[in-house]
């Protein structure tokens, strides 16, 4: 059976709402997949390649949750 993960974290988070992600990573096809998964489930995604550009998306859109690669976290 498939479940809804995207309408999971929203009731979990009690808004019913879209959850704000940001994603890290500069694979491209983890970036594309994730992306549309996201985008799918209806999340709203924000996407970015490097930590630096990851710090100011979590200053400006204040993400409920960050997915990272750690090697990007371990290269900085």
């Amino acid at each position: 059976a498939h479940v809804d993960d995207g309408a999971r974290a929203s009731r979990v988070l009690g808004t019913g709402a879209a959850m704000s992600i940001l994603l890290v990573t500069q694979d491209e096809t983890v970036r594309d997949t994730v992306r549309a998964a996201l985008d799918h489930e209806g999340e709203e995604c924000h996407v970015v390649v490097d930590v630096g550009s990851a710090l100011t998306v979590l200053g400006e859109k204040h993400p409920q949750l960050a997915l990272v690669d750690l090697a990007l976290v371990a290269g900085s």
